[in-house]
């Protein structure tokens, strides 16, 4: 499996985007995960995400907002908004309380050694992380998991060894529902029924005398409802896998990349803390020498699989390490105030808010070493004891490594 990761924005104005890595080849997966940060370690207002996949046939993209500096109550109606969509691959909504969509491009064609992009709506300018995946198989879908049972999955047609997903709740497809969840996953099955999965769920509430905010990271599961039950991944065979429900919900989609690499199927997900105090640490347990390392980042110092909120912020994030170019999203919104207070960040390496406000890392890190069982992490920063959610992948063998040089242009029309 090859992997490259692509730091930069969405364009000022409508027309094909392309972005490359020389050397890549022809993708077979991107994931792609916006956010409002155009300029490295810089704050910006709002704290807007989105994250995307395509498998060069089909895309979806599920998207959140929690927007900086409105009146929540009575005037905050739709201040923390969730929006899924089938027909896009990035889609970020308006800066104001209203469902409207400011940007939104689509997937357009696998080109030499990258992914073009067409943005039909271009209103403003969002960070943009891009991941580029060269594998044997991979298949972008969704389910309505509505009902508590199982599904099973068999659209992809193959074994999948890695998913990425997010569930969404409480909306119908490709609409907008008040309030502010996305619940991402990470999953790994060794192809002889072992499966390693976690999620870390944020929630953001709407139209609170002050804000109401939950996290909930979880070892055990794909997602995992604030208020309702979980998702969970299983029975995983040669043309797919399943999804279990918990619980019925007012209406819930589980939105997945399923990726398969015939040269490695090593890997697994586990949680690991962050340190309370900075220097290296170690995390083993995984089983290979990982190639690529998937966070889902949080400020959660609680133990896992309970939903953790507190009187001051809540901070999440989803990072790279281990790639030609570790990158970051990371985000912020502040709990217990009249108006919402709310900001997001967009660096490299790994970096997560600072949880008393705007300014400065709780955490900061770099990738010291890929271990024989394991990584280990090298924190510059490390201000309190954090939960982490991580994939590692195992690495591949007989495949050359990318060149690190890339290069995007804009292509009017």
């Amino acid at each position: 499996m090859k992997i490259s990761v692509i730091r930069t924005n969405t364009p000022a104005s409508t027309g094909n985007q392309d972005y490359t890595v020389s050397g890549f080849g022809t993708p077979t997966a991107v994931l792609v995960i916006a956010n409002a940060a155009t300029a490295d370690d810089t704050t910006a207002d709002h704290e807007l995400f989105s994250f995307g996949v395509s498998d060069g046939t089909r895309q979806w993209t599920c998207n959140c907002k929690d927007v900086d500096n409105i009146v929540l109550f009575p005037l905050g109606t739709n201040y923390a908004m969730t929006l899924n969509n089938t027909s896009n691959v990035v889609e970020l909504m308006t800066k104001t309380n209203n469902t409207n969509v400011d940007v939104r491009g689509a997937f357009s064609t696998w080109i030499p050694n990258g992914v073009r992009i067409n943005y039909s709506v271009a209103n403003y300018q969002a960070g943009l992380i891009i991941v580029l995946i060269q594998c044997t198989s991979a298949y972008a879908g969704y389910v309505d998991v509505s009902t508590a049972g199982n599904t099973d999955i068999t659209a992809p047609g193959f074994r999948p060894q890695n998913i990425f997903s997010c569930v969404v709740n409480w909306t119908s497809l490709n609409s907008a529902a008040a309030e502010s969840r996305r619940y991402l996953g990470l999953c790994h099955e060794d192809g002889a029924g072992t499966v390693t999965q976690g999620t870390m769920s944020l929630w953001r509430g709407n139209n609170k005398d002050t804000t109401e905010n939950g996290i909930y990271p979880r070892n055990d599961c794909i997602g995992q409802s604030i208020w309702a039950g979980r998702y969970t991944l299983s029975n995983f065979t040669s043309s797919g896998f399943r999804v279990t429900a918990e619980s019925s919900t007012g209406g819930s989609y589980f939105f997945y990349l399923a990726i398969r690499d015939n040269d490695a199927d090593k890997g697994a997900v586990k949680d690991i803390q962050a340190p309370a105090s900075t220097g290296d640490a170690s995390y083993t347990g995984y089983g290979t020498k990982p190639q690529t390392l998937f966070m889902l980042t949080s400020e959660v110092t609680s133990a896992l699989n309970s939903r953790y909120q507190d009187a001051q912020s809540n901070v999440g994030g989803f990072t790279i390490l281990g790639t030609d170019n570790d990158s970051t999203i990371t985000h912020i919104s502040i709990d217990g105030v009249q108006t919402s207070d709310t900001a997001s960040r967009r660096s490299g390496d790994l970096k997560s808010f600072n949880q008393g406000g705007h300014t400065g890392y709780d955490h900061v890190a770099t990738l010291k070493s890929k271990d024989a069982d394991g990584f280990t992490l090298n924190f510059t920063t490390s201000a309190r004891q954090a939960r982490f959610i991580v994939l590692a992948i195992g690495p591949a063998t007989g495949v050359k490594a990318p060149l690190f040089d890339h290069h995007y242009r804009q292509q009017r029309g």
